[in-house]
């Protein structure tokens, strides 16, 4: 999958505008860091992965299912919808086996169930607490969002980074 020359051209520009706002060095790594291609349709997509859990995850507790439950419910369609996002705009899987999609889809889903597990485990002690379900859910959101880059990034979409390590050895 190439990148978008729309979305790059409007990363570019943004840049641009932002520099023109902001002089201070750090606060421009900051703007480059986040203005990068892969940076920027992470975090898009993940404001989309995170409505898909909010939105399912607020219904079932509003319609009464038990938290920790519906935990599970809601981070699970927000896994499905994650891999697929991430996989071909993300990250822009190059798998080309199907040995090479499932090592990548198995790893994708052990990376997220170990956040899952986490998340789950934060809720479950607000429960135990008698703590509010809605603030649970966001600071583990936070929590999430961070690690599930960390770990795609260096746990899961490796056949593109091992694929450029071979080229630039060959050359």
């Amino acid at each position: 999958m190439k990148q978008s020359k729309y979305i790059v051209a409007f990363l570019n520009t943004l840049q641009k505008i932002l520099f023109k706002i902001f002089k201070n060095d750090k606060i421009r790594a900051l703007i480059t860091t986040l203005t990068g291609y892969e940076v920027f349709t992470y975090l898009f997509f993940g404001v989309l992965t995170t409505l898909v859990d909010v939105v399912i995850y607020y219904i079932l507790v509003f319609i009464g299912i038990d938290e920790v439950i519906t935990n599970v419910i809601s981070s699970t369609c927000a896994i499905l919808f994650a891999y697929f996002t991430n996989s071909r705009w993300v990250f822009e899987s190059h798998a080309e086996t199907t040995k090479e999609s499932l090592i990548e889809l198995v790893k994708f889903f052990e990376a997220r169930i170990a956040t899952l597990l986490i998340s789950t485990f934060i809720i479950w002690v607000f429960k135990m607490l008698h703590g509010n379900p809605y603030i649970a859910k966001l600071i583990t959101m936070v929590l999430t969002i961070v690690l599930n880059y960390i770990l795609s990034k260096v746990f899961v979409f490796t056949a593109k980074k091992k694929g450029n390590e071979n080229n630039a050895k060959k050359n």
